[in-house]
């Protein structure tokens, strides 16, 4: 099992997604969708699994993968020499993906 740690950037969009939903929708339906994230989230510990290489961000070298949750991309990458797993980002697949390169 690895670990998984969440960077403040990623909590962040975890935390506009579910007040875009509040707001626009419903409280059950951002805490369906927030708890749907988390829940992705944490399947990153299993090590076994390999996910898929994003490629808008392979100018990074840090072998950046993505895991689709909905209309949701996971951004992460793994420290091999620390068996950390780090999600970057929470992306709105909808939108430009140019605008995952930050």
């Amino acid at each position: 099992m690895r670990t998984v740690v969440v960077t403040h950037f990623a909590l962040k969009q975890i935390d506009s997604i579910y007040n875009y939903y509040l707001e626009r929708v419903s409280k059950k339906i951002a805490e369906k969708i927030k708890l749907e994230l988390l829940y992705a989230i944490k399947t990153l510990k299993n090590a076994d699994v390999e996910w898929q290489e994003d490629e808008q961000l392979k100018y990074l070298n840090k072998n950046h993968k993505r895991l689709i949750c909905g209309n949701y991309k996971i951004i992460h990458y793994c420290s091999q020499v620390e068996n950390i797993v780090y999600v970057t980002d929470v992306f709105d697949s909808r939108q430009n993906p140019i605008k995952v390169k930050g």
